[in-house]
C-alpha cells in the first residue's frame, strides 16, 4: 500500500480480545529524521468495543480525509500508524512542533462536524512510541 508518501504495511491480528488492524509504515519515508520529528501526536477515538460499525468506520474515514493536508512531512508532521481495535482507532503522528501541528489539524477540521477525539502527546525524538506499536504488529 503506497500513499506517495512512503510505505504502508496492513496488518490484521487475533488477539484476546478480538480483531486488531494495523495500517503502519514500517520504516520512516526517505528523508525523514526521525530526531527532527521528536514530538509524538495521538489522536484517539473510542467508539465502544471489538472494530467500528459501518456508520463510525465512514465518519472516522472522513475524518482521515479531513487530516491529509496536516500529513505533510516537508512541512511539519508524518502520520505513522492507525490501529483499529479493542473500542478505538488511534492515529499516531510525529511532528516537528506540536503548535504547528494543532494549528494545521485546525485549520483542516475548521467547519467540519465535531468528532469524539481526543488528543495526547509525548516528547518522543527516537520514536519509541512508533518502534513498539511496530514490534507488536510484527509480533516481536
Amino acid at each position: 500500500m503506497t500513499d506517495g508518501k512512503g510505505e504502508w504495511t496492513l496488518i490484521a491480528l487475533e488477539a484476546e480480545d478480538r480483531h486488531r488492524i494495523y495500517r503502519i509504515r514500517l520504516e520512516p519515508p526517505a528523508g525523514v529524521e526521525k530526531e527532527i520529528f521528536g514530538e509524538n501526536v495521538i489522536i484517539e477515538w473510542k467508539f465502544g468495543a471489538g472494530i467500528p460499525d459501518k456508520p463510525t468506520a465512514a465518519a472516522m474515514f472522513a475524518f482521515e480525509e479531513y487530516m491529509e493536508p496536516v500529513n505533510d512531512q516537508t512541512k511539519h508532521s508524518l502520520l505513522v500508524h492507525v490501529y483499529t481495535g479493542s473500542g478505538y482507532r488511534e492515529w499516531c503522528y510525529y511532528t516537528k512542533s506540536y503548535d504547528e501541528f494543532m494549528a494545521a489539524l485546525n485549520v483542516a477540521l475548521r467547519g467540519k462536524p465535531r468528532f469524539p477525539i481526543e488528543i495526547l502527546r509525548d516528547h518522543d525524538p527516537t520514536w519509541t512510541y512508533w518502534t513498539g506499536i511496530k514490534n507488536y504488529a510484527q509480533g516481536k
